[in-house]
């Protein structure tokens, strides 16, 4: 799993908006659905955060074995350490995943129910392309949910056009419906992709559940936040929704 410029970039505008409506300590108590490896270069770290961001950060000892995993090539610059970017940005996080892959991850299996003690303790979850590696897809968004505090805002990137990348790839229609449906407003939602111009983005936002083409290995990106305090439910698709409460 990793933080790449792109994600990075919303991250940042996300804790500009929650750090002008908090009151109180203004450090985000975070949760990350697994340790991600921070994959942005430097110059897009000093560009998103300024110079005094960067010049705090601790480069990860394992940094080519890291760009290499990740076919990285060594002009990239050198992997910086997520936590020491999360702890200059004001972010107190906690990782959970299957092994301690890293060192600082408790250990959580998403496919299982989420523990009681992590339900609603989280300004912000952070989800950099997990789900779609749990076999119990449903289950996991449910904890990504429930590990939400009221208030609180998930950030999700998931596959969407992306064959054999996880088990599964996601529809628009799965983040709008599954947080709309459990007390969630969906702030932002697009598909992105590497075009031969760039990085492309295609809007969800204003009609999610159309039926669309899309190239190959696009991701989406979704924010949502939490409104409404209620147990989870299984979402109904929304095409379905209306024939099935009419009994028909």
């Amino acid at each position: 799993m990793a933080i790449n410029e792109t994600y990075l970039s919303i991250l940042g505008a996300l804790l500009d908006r929650r750090g002008e409506e908090l009151v109180g300590s203004n450090w985000t108590r975070t949760m990350c659905l697994s340790y991600p490896d921070l994959l942005a270069p430097a110059g897009a770290i000093s560009r998103l955060f300024g110079e005094d961001i960067l010049a705090g950060l601790e480069v990860r000892k394992d940094s080519d074995q890291v760009k290499k995993y990740h076919g990285l090539p060594d002009s990239f610059g050198p992997v910086y350490e997520t936590e020491s970017l999360f702890e200059g940005l004001r972010i107190k996080p906690d990782f959970i995943d299957v092994k301690k892959l890293r060192g600082p991850e408790k250990i959580v299996d998403l496919n299982e129910r989420l523990p009681s003690e992590y339900h609603g303790q989280y300004d912000l979850v952070i989800d950099t392309g997990t789900m779609e590696h749990c076999f119990n897809v449903g289950n996991a968004f449910r904890s990504m949910c429930e590990l939400s505090k009221l208030g609180g805002h998930i950030i999700s990137l998931s596959p969407m056009t992306m064959i054999n990348h996880g088990f599964w790839n996601f529809s628009p229609t799965a983040y709008f419906d599954g947080f709309l449906q459990n007390g969630f407003e969906v702030n932002f939602l697009q598909g992105m992709f590497q075009s031969e111009t760039g990085i492309k983005a295609i809007d969800f936002s204003s009609g999610p559940t159309e039926r669309t083409m899309a190239p190959s290995e696009v991701t989406l990106i979704c924010i949502a936040k939490k409104i409404k305090e209620q147990e989870f439910k299984w979402p109904v698709q929304s095409k379905y929704r209306d024939l099935l409460s009419s009994g028909t």
